[in-house]
């Protein structure tokens, strides 16, 4: 410890031993010096057993703070181990009270100043005893009459405090004591030392089971039995007892100990519901759990329980309400009328709480929980989408959320009153299509920008967009109308040098653009061409980022025969303007591109074109194809070497001609066909993986979008479950072994799971591919 620290505690306790503190544990005079003060300080207590004034007692208190600070620092103070407790336990001297009599202090006044003083003292000598005994066992028996006497105390605080210190030791030589202690506190007249006593007998299970489980001390516990007499006391609370927190205190010990599911009753359940309002709210969560694990015998008991808890869904607190949404959505699973409703009911609490003043953390866990409930019953939410409109005060995490929110909802018609659609799609698409982009110009929120434009494709891409409707084009002009401003707002350079064209906006349109175009590649003609052919820069280096230029490269190729300059495009990106008729391209800018999927969507954006416009791409080819069998990525070079094997083979004189070439670049495809397909936008949680998030509702599955099992082990989830250890597996213990495996696997993200030996001598890549003659000095297509 510093010297700092060690003057501070000394200061605060009263003296000037500011030595032992600041004095290192490795020297001889060190040590010394802390012996003696450790001495000094146990003749002071020795001298303070008994203060006969207050000042004394003052000093008292002083130095007990001052062996607790050291203690707190990592100095062994062990050595006032017997001082600390004969000074705690002495009684109060005649001297005493006659001179705190002395004012105008009334005996009533005198004696409650001396209960919290003894109460401030017994709380240090706790947290000494329970620090000191877990280390030295023989140190514990010193302890027991003490703690024994003081479970009998007078006071009530003292009697809690002392049943705590004994149950915290964890000595098994001291279980015969402390089974008596905790049996006679669960029938203590105070509530403190109940809840205490509740807590102590899974302390005290918990101890036995594993001093059994210990070969070296198995012998012991068959001796001393187990306790389970205690559960059944606790039992007896759970039921019968008149405070809240001890009720609650039991709820949390039976469930470890045999897990909820056994204890939910009828006569339990209707109790709890009954005192509610009684339990604080963490409480009040721990007892909806309870609700929700109970099973109604009929419809008329559900409404019974739901109309009982429903003022809780207009409680302040977040996790309450919450609770309380779990409880009304599980009770009513097998009523789908009464569910619907439900959906209904809970939905106005849940996106009151997002508007009001909680915090950004707890409005957090609330929008997962409803991006939950609108992937499920999207048509019930989407007369309330403005509810999700971003706020400036928002966080990032806030506005992803509800970004995330309003795509889903986009495509959803607004519901009448009698529960049909209004046919009024167009009209709240816009809104919120408009609202997005307003984020799009937001100059100073660059990610909320980003999350727009990302948002604008997603509503694109679902399922529920057709292609040739009218408001999806409006939106696909929308996109090409923020893709030309950007590119041309943000070019030109300065003093000879050409500066990046275009900035995030741009970026992030040319990606969405890809992929709206995959799905509906006609949309290119109608709407995309012109932009395209006269917006985009010929240096794909000036693109902002590498997810554009491999975007650009794909559009490119894909549509090769409807833009004029691609081939010139591609070329220049790929051939150097100083090369030579040799085909060296080493410098050119592919040569200089760092990320590898911009390279592979370069080489295939070649092969197609190659097979649209062979005249005017075989030079761009020849350089590619260069760069690609020679680049240290395994990927491009693995690219390469396959289309340089399917031209050769193809253009051979016994080859199946450029259009068997034409099939395998364009997938399948006839050359130039467009046919879209359909792109994922969404994650990759199913169905049947939805539901299992929407049984742990309220948990932390819906924040992280994946069930329990998978990251979190069997027991917990069984605990969470209220399944007893040892009890009914859950579903994701029933899985196969190899199922089991295989999830892990896929989970895991760490890219040296496969360790490659690497050979004594490695291969030339061009001769592992086979014969490529001409590769060193480029790769003449015109000779194949």
């Amino acid at each position: 410890p510093s010297s700092s620290s060690a003057s501070a505690s000394g200061a605060s306790g009263g003296g000037g031993a500011s030595s032992l503190g600041a004095s290192g544990s490795g020297s001889a005079p060190a040590k010394a010096a802390r012996t003696s003060e450790l001495g000094d300080m146990r003749s002071q207590l020795g001298l303070l057993l008994a203060p006969r004034t207050r000042a004394e007692m003052t000093t008292k208190r002083d130095l007990f703070a001052k062996v607790i600070s050291y203690m707190t620092q990592g100095v062994d103070v062990s050595l006032l181990f017997s001082t600390m407790i004969m000074a705690a336990s002495a009684p109060t001297s005649p001297a005493l009270m006659k001179d705190l009599s002395t004012g105008d202090e009334s005996l009533d006044a005198v004696t409650a100043y001396l209960q919290a003083y003894n109460a401030i003292l017994k709380k240090m000598l706790y947290l000494y005893i329970s620090t000191y005994a877990r280390q030295h066992a023989d140190l514990a028996l010193m302890t027991v009459n003490t703690l024994q006497k003081d479970c009998q105390h007078e006071d009530a605080t003292i009697r809690g405090l002392a049943l705590r210190a004994l149950c915290g030791l964890k000595v098994p030589n001291l279980m015969e004591y402390l089974v008596p202690a905790v049996a006679k506190g669960l029938q203590d007249r105070a509530a403190y030392v109940r809840r205490t006593a509740v807590l102590g007998v899974l302390k005290a299970i918990k101890l036995h089971e594993a001093t059994a489980a210990n070969p070296a001390t198995a012998q012991l516990a068959a001796a001393q039995g187990h306790p389970h007499h205690l559960v059944e006391s606790v039992k007896t609370l759970l039921l019968r007892d008149t405070d809240p927190q001890c009720v609650s205190n039991a709820c949390a010990v039976l469930s470890s100990l045999e897990g909820a599911g056994s204890l939910v009753t009828k006569a339990l359940v209707y109790g709890l519901i009954n005192r509610i309002k009684d339990f604080n709210e963490w409480n009040q969560c721990q007892v909806l759990h309870f609700v929700s694990l109970y099973e109604p015998q009929g419809k008329e008991e559900t409404f019974d329980i739901m109309n009982a808890l429903e003022d809780r869904l207009s409680h302040s607190n977040s996790a309450v309400v919450l609770a309380t949404a779990k409880v009304f959505l599980h009770l009513t699973l097998p009523l789908p009328d009464v569910h619907q409703q439900v959906f209904e009911r809970v939905k106005g609490p849940l996106i009151t709480l997002v508007g009001s003043q909680v915090s950004p953390e707890c409005a957090f866990a609330v929008l997962t929980h409803l991006r939950l409930l609108v992937s499920r019953a999207p048509m019930l939410f989407a007369s309330d989408y403005r509810s999700f409109f971003v706020r400036a005060s928002d966080p990032s995490f806030i506005k992803e959320q509800k970004l995330e929110i309003l795509a889903m909802l986009a495509h959803v018609a607004d519901m009448s009153l009698d529960g049909a659609p209004t046919g009024s799609v167009g009209r709240h698409l816009m809104e919120i299509v408009n609202e997005l982009l307003e984020y799009v110009t937001d100059t100073v929120d660059v990610y909320l920008s980003r999350l727009a434009i990302r948002c604008i494709g997603k509503i694109l891409l679902a399922d529920e967009a057709e292609s040739g409707s009218e408001d999806m084009g409006m939106l696909v002009e929308r996109l090409m109308l923020l893709l030309s401003d950007d590119l041309g707002h943000n070019s030109g350079g300065s003093d000879g040098v050409e500066p990046i064209v275009g900035t995030h906006v741009s970026s992030e349109c040319i990606v969405v653009l890809r992929d709206v175009l995959r799905k509906s590649p006609t949309l290119f003609a109608t709407h995309c061409r012109d932009v395209v052919a006269s917006s985009m820069p010929d240096d794909m280096r000036l693109l902002p980022s590498a997810q554009a230029r491999a975007a650009y490269a794909w559009m490119l190729g894909e549509f090769a025969d409807e833009l004029p300059n691609a081939p010139y495009v591609l070329e220049d990106y790929v051939v150097s303007e100083d090369d030579d008729d040799e085909g060296e391209a080493s410098s050119s800018p592919m040569a200089s591109e760092e990320s590898a999927a911009v390279k592979l969507e370069v080489l295939t954006a070649l092969a197609k074109m190659f097979v649209l416009r062979p005249g005017e791409a075989t030079r761009a080819l020849n350089a590619g194809l260069t760069l690609g069998v020679a680049d240290e990525n395994l990927d491009v070079r693995g690219r390469a070497v396959h289309l340089l094997r399917l031209l050769e083979d193809g253009l051979s004189p016994t080859g199946a001609g450029m259009d068997a070439i034409g099939r395998v670049v364009w997938g399948g495809r006839q050359p130039g066909e467009r046919s879209g397909v359909r792109v994922r936008v969404s994650d990759d949680t199913s169905g049947s993986k939805l539901d299992r998030i929407f049984r742990e509702f309220n948990s932390l599955s819906v924040v992280y979008r994946k069930p329990a099992s998978s990251f979190v082990s069997t027991a917990m989830i069984d605990e969470g479950l209220g399944i007893a250890a040892g009890g009914a597996t859950s579903e994701a213990a029933a899985q196969p072994k190899g199922a089991a495996e295989e999830a892990d696997l896929l989970s895991m993200e760490d890219t040296n799971l496969l360790v490659l030996e690497e050979p004594s001598s490695t291969p030339d890549v061009a001769t592992a591919a086979g014969d490529t003659s001409g590769v060193a000095s480029g790769i003449d297509l015109l000779s194949l």
